[in-house]
Order: C-alpha cells, then structure tokens, then sequence
C-alpha cells in the first residue's frame, strides 16, 4: 500500500494540515482551549479548527464537534476564506473516515470557494488532496487532471520544490499504481531530494518506503525489507502511529514473499489494530487483503475467506475501488481452495470487468497525457522565469544600447519559437496580477495616507541594507587596493558600524505600522506571549507583503535564515501546517 499523502508540509500542509500519526500536544491543546475563553470573531475560529486537527489524530468524533462549532461562529463572519478552510476541514474528516464521496464533494466546493477568495496558495492544496480521493476512487484520469493543476498554481505562485512535495509524491503513488515502477521511481527521487534541502524528513521516509513498495512489486522483496524496518524505527520513535501502522503492512506483506509467515501474520494484525485505533479504514483493507493471501499460501482458505470479506465490505463502503478490484481477484482465488468454483469464476469474472475499467482501459494514453501535461507545466515555469529576466533586460536597455541589441537579436527567436506555450501563462498571471491590484486599491482607499508613510518606511528599511551590503563588497575591494585603503577604509569602517547599530529606523517603521495595523504586536502576544521582539519585526515585515530576499536584506541575514524563522514563528503561534503564515497575519 502505497502512502498518500493526504496532509503534508510544510508546508503548507494538504487538506487541514494535521500529520495523520503524530501524537496529539496535550500542552499545545490545553492553552488551545484556554484562548476559547478570551478570543472571539476570526482568532477564536481559527482556535477551534487547531483543535479540530488536534482530535483528528485519533479522535475523529470529538473532532468533528469542534469543527460544527466552528461552521455556527463563522456564521456571522462575512469571509469566504473561512468558509472555504472549513469546507476543506470538513472534506478532509470524511476524507480520513473513509467516506471518499462525500470528501470529493465537498473538497470540490472549497476549490470554489477559494476561487471566490482569490486564495491561490489553497486551490493548489486543496487541488492535490481531491487527487488523492479521486484516485481511492479509482477516477485515474480525473486524479491526474487535479495533480496537474495543483503544479500549475505552484507555478503561477513561484513556489519552490517545497510545495510541490506532496504533489511529486502523489504522481509517484499514480505511477505505481498503473505499474509504471521507474516513472515512480524518479518522481520518488523528486521527493526525496526536496525533503532533504528543506529539512523534512517525514516526507523523505514516506517516499523511500513507496520506493520499497515498488520494489516489491518489482518481484524484489529482499530489497525492500531494510527501507521498511529503517521507516519504521523512524515512524516509531517520532511516535506517527498511522505511518508505523503502514510500515506493519508494508513488512508483513514483505515477510509473506520471503516465507516468513509468523512473522508476516504478526505484522498484519497489528496494521489491522493500528488501523482500528486510528480509525484509518484504508490500513484496514490492505492488511487485511495481505492476511487473506498469507492464510491461502498457508493452507487456510476458511480464514482467508473471513478477512477477505471483511477487507471487502469496507473497501465497498468507503468506496476504494483499486482495492475493492484486488478483492475481487482473492476471494475468487480463495472460494476456489475451498473448492466452490461457482463462486470463484463469480468473483473473478467481477475481477477482470472492474480491473479493466479502472487499470487497463486507455491506461497508455494516460501515462503519455501525464508526462506531456507535466513537462508543459514545467516549461510554463521555465517561461516565466525568462520573462522576468527578459524585464530585466529592457530595464537596463533603457540606459545600455549595447545591451539592447543583443537582447533584441538573442531573445525575439526564443519568443517566436515558445510564445504560443507562453501567451496562455502569462494571461493567467495578468489576470491574478488585476485582481490583485483590485483588492489593493480598495484598501488603500482606506487608509492612503498611513500607507504611503509606511511604505516609504519599508522601502527606506529595504534600500538601506542594500546599501549596506554593496558598501561592504566595496569595502573588499577598496582593500584589495593599498593605495587607497590607508586613507577611507578607517571612515568606511566607522559609517558601517554605525549604520548597522541603529534602530532608529525599525522604530519610525514601528510607529508608522503601528498606525495602520492597530495592536498588531499584541494581538500576536495573544497566540503566543514568548513572542520575541525579532519575531514581531518578521511578522510586520511578512504584514507588508515583503520577499524572504528583502525581509534578509533589511535583517542582515542569510534568506535561508529567514526560512528557518518563519517556521519557527509559525511553530510558536500554533498554526497548522496549512495555514499561510502571511495569510494568517494579513487576518489579524
């Protein structure tokens, strides 16, 4: 059983965010429910979708009651934001209860909503996850369609390999399932090259454990085995039950192949009450496919018949196809040992009807349609990072002749060839770049004056450390000639440290902030009163919509530094891992 990851990241974390085996933060929870008591409007209902997530570990129930609580107080909160994450909290429950209609549903009405929104950060997440169900329910065609435009909002967002985690992981998962091993293999590799250069190694686990997979269905066993038990040891002593829960199957399944049947039966039963345990009907169904088939090699096809049905009536619930057409195939191979072969031509000719219609039909122009709709999606990107460049270029051939024309000869056959791939790109970011320009202007009609103070503020703070830093690559310079460094480097010297000592000017920003986002820094001293002075600066400079490169800049520190801070700043307010950090603090 491959694993699907429903939430992730990062990231931005898929469908509400939640790590589906991480254990739930009984301190986190308890000053959770402590801010019921003094929060109200869009703060409280934020509250109660963290909890929301928090019971989801393995409370699904009690969960739920927390999210219907949030559905009445946003009520009377005029956002279709909020509406939207709700909705994506709810598809996300019946997602994880194994109602796959209903999560299709409803996960289809949040990408509406946040289209009404204009949250393109969450149509590329919300896109990923109705993948994911399509694909439980065996709509392989529909679940590549949504992968693709999940990479396409990641494209018109700029994002890194980061966010694109979950969807190279779900396109291997894809793959796999349609035995296309190498192509899974490299969007695997994908993964695991991204989790590492930013530090997750959940993510890097789940996708070395699919490669295993593949390899066992590769007829490689023996391959897999140490990738399954060092994903487990990993699972384990981070205490993710769902994924430990996987890891079981995984082995068990494994140890079935190398003849080790205790230990494979040992395995499988305790996927099968990890699975009761985190209510993940799904783990159920599979580890209780691999004991039908352990107890058929082992000469028990009245056991093999009683997990089987089982495996299948869930499968038939929840409606999983993929796994409801492997049933099939078992339960005719396991009536046949007990020698009613009425029933197993019954079950097998099911079999072979529903493999087909889910597995085989047009299963090549698939493939094909994926790769071609995925290296054009990559191209769009490519196309976009060139015309920022070729902005760049007309900018500087304003003041450059030479630059011009080589500019004109080098680019205008690179354009002709590739426009017709750019033009539709680009008016899709013309059209995001409108509407965003819109929803500036009516709030600038607002408050025009402070925001041009602020502004003016920010853009000083910018262009100030710079300077600095271009000062400091001429100071390298300037010692790099003894002639001249005798007589200005002492001055030069002098001007840097004192520059870069003052706070004068991140308190004039404070003050003129201070009087467009009323309370800004108290009301995060409400999420979190260890808040530190320097987080505050980052969560302003976030409120202003600067880039990690400007925010680094006006710091002094490295971009990377700026990455690490903002995880930790979200860590600290309690945020999920679908929450925007940037959103976030725009809504408070």
């Amino acid at each position: 059983m491959h694993r699907l990851p429903i939430l992730f990241l990062l990231i931005y974390l898929i469908g509400s965010g939640l790590l589906l085996g991480q254990p739930r933060n009984t301190r986190s929870l308890d000053s959770m429910l402590q801010l019921l008591r003094t929060q109200k409007d869009t703060p409280l209902i934020y509250t109660y979708r963290t909890i929301f997530n928090d019971y989801m570990t393995d409370d699904p129930e009690t969960a739920r009651a927390y999210l219907d609580t949030a559905f009445t107080l946003a009520a009377g909160v005029k956002s279709t934001n909020i509406q939207a994450r709700l909705l994506n909290d709810l598809a996300f429950y019946y997602n994880k209860t194994g109602d796959y209609v209903k999560a299709e549903g409803l996960y289809k009405k949040a990408i509406d909503s946040f289209a009404k929104a204009r949250n393109l950060g969450m149509q590329q997440v919300s896109y990923n996850v109705l993948g994911v169900v399509q694909k439980n329910r065996g709509k392989l065609d529909e679940a590549l369609d949504s992968y693709m435009k999940s990479l396409e909002f990641s494209d018109i967002l700029g994002d890194t390999d980061y966010y694109r985690i979950p969807t190279f992981l779900n396109i291997g998962v894809l793959l796999g399932e349609m035995d296309q091993l190498d192509r899974s293999n490299a969007y695997y590799l994908k993964t695991i090259a991204a989790c590492e250069e930013f530090d997750e190694p959940w993510g890097a686990a789940i996708a070395r454990s699919n490669m295993a997979t593949n390899y066992v269905v590769a007829g490689r066993p023996g391959e897999a085995l140490p990738i399954y038990l060092e994903a487990l040891e990993y699972f384990e002593a981070e205490k993710y039950d769902f994924e430990s829960g996987e890891q079981y199957a995984h082995l068990g399944e494994v140890y079935m192949k190398l003849g080790e049947y205790a230990m494979s039966e040992s395995y499988l039963k305790r996927s099968i009450a990890m699975g009761i345990k985190t209510g993940e009907q799904a783990m159920q169904i599979t580890a209780g496919r691999h004991l039908g088939a352990l107890c058929l090699q082992t000469g028990r096809p009245g056991q093999a018949l009683e997990y089987l049905r089982i495996a299948l009536n869930l499968a038939d619930e929840t409606d999983n196809k993929p796994e409801f057409v492997r049933l099939l195939k078992d339960l005719g191979d396991a009536h046949a040992q007990n020698g009613n072969y009425k029933e197993a031509y019954t079950f097998r000719e099911k079999h072979f009807e529903q493999y087909d219609s889910i597995f085989q039909k047009e299963k090549v122009e698939q493939i094909n349609a994926l790769e071609v709709r995925f290296q054009t999606a990559q191209k769009e990107a490519e196309l976009a990072l060139q015309q920022e460049e070729i902005n760049t270029l007309n900018e500087k051939a304003k003041v450059d002749e030479l630059t011009k024309s080589l500019y004109a000869g080098g680019m205008f056959s690179f354009l002709a060839v590739s426009g017709g791939l750019f033009f539709g790109f680009r008016q899709r970011m013309k059209r995001n770049r409108i509407q965003r320009e819109k929803q500036e202007a009516v709030y600038r009609q607002e408050i025009e004056h402070k925001k041009k103070e602020l502004a003016s503020q920010t853009l000083h703070l910018v262009q100030k450390n710079t300077f600095l830093e271009e000062l400091q690559d001429n100071l390298e310079n300037l010692r790099r000639s003894p002639e001249k460094f005798k007589m200005e480097f002492r001055r030069i010297a002098m001007l840097l440290r004192k520059e870069k000592a003052s706070d004068k000017d991140w308190e004039t920003f404070k003050t003129y902030f201070a009087q467009v986002h009323n309370d800004f820094d108290q009301k995060l001293k409400t999420f979190s009163p260890e808040i530190s002075e320097k987080e505050i600066r980052l969560a302003a400079f976030l409120r202003m919509n600067l880039t990690t490169k400007e925010i680094a800049a006006t710091m002094n520190v490295l971009p990377e530094s700026i990455l690490k801070s903002k995880y930790r700043l979200k860590k600290k307010l309690g945020l999920d891992r679908d929450v925007d950090l940037s959103e976030f603090l725009a809504s408070i």
